[in-house]
């Protein structure tokens, strides 16, 4: 038997599930408006159970970027609503501010924000980091 190498975004998805879950991949989800400024990317959505993750790549292969955080008030909203707000409850790969992640210049990097489990029914999330200047990701479709 071969085996093949896992990728970054599968690497990732091992670590938070286990065999009682029933998972849903949203493999490179559309995303009606995302910042361009950044070369920052969502590459999965990952329903489970016990959680949802967002899995995001950072390309910093023309070496702009020297570390990376979020704000620990992140968070998701459902369906184009303001009122089914769900907040960030923790990360892998990246630090919750002040603490900050070195990012390798010339690489791309892959972490994930891990919000509470959200309804299968979901059409679209919307995903905010707190502040001004924070990530602001619209109309992400999940269906």
């Amino acid at each position: 038997m071969v085996k093949t190498e896992q990728t970054e975004a599968e690497k990732t998805e091992s670590e938070f599930e286990n065999s009682s879950m029933t998972v849903k991949h949203i493999d490179n989800p559309v995303v009606r408006n995302a910042p361009n400024r950044m070369r920052i990317k969502i590459v999965r959505i990952i329903l489970a159970d016990e959680y949802t993750a967002v899995v995001f790549t950072v390309d910093n292969t023309q070496g702009s970027y020297s570390y990376i955080a979020i704000d620990p008030e992140t968070y998701i909203t459902l369906n184009e609503s303001d009122i089914a707000v769900e907040r960030m409850i923790g990360t892998d790969g990246i630090g919750v501010s002040p603490q900050k992640t070195a990012i390798p210049k010339g690489k791309v990097t892959y972490f994930s924000l891990i919000f509470p489990p959200i309804d299968r029914d979901t059409r679209v999330l919307d995903l905010e980091e707190s502040g001004e200047n924070g990530w602001k990701f619209y109309g992400i479709q999940l269906k």
